[in-house]
């Protein structure tokens, strides 16, 4: 039925658990040169929207803060991905944030 998912693949970052943050991973991903995000912004955050929240979202801000959009190219090569993979099993399992 399908043959690829080209979805955009996003972790969730506990701090608690972590010790760290999803911006101090971004930070790290970066000195690599691994571009990641975060999850995108909650629209009553954006200016033109500012005014329009409707209901508590609470929801939305702690994933926002807690979730990381890791390079989810089709063009990414093996060896690419193998390094994204590499540098977050450093951050994760040695607390490396240097």
């Amino acid at each position: 039925w399908a043959l690829n998912s080209y979805g955009m693949y996003t972790i969730l970052i506990d701090p608690v658990r972590c010790g760290f943050d999803s911006r101090a991973v971004l930070k790290k991903l970066a000195k690599h040169n691994i571009q990641s995000r975060p999850l995108w912004r909650p629209l009553p955050d954006n200016r033109p929207f500012h005014d329009c929240q409707a209901y508590r979202i609470e929801a939305a801000y702690k994933l926002h803060f807690e979730a990381l959009c890791l390079p989810s190219s089709v063009g990414l090569t093996t060896q690419q991905q193998e390094r994204v993979i590499q540098t977050l099993i450093d951050v994760f399992t040695n607390n490396v944030l240097i």
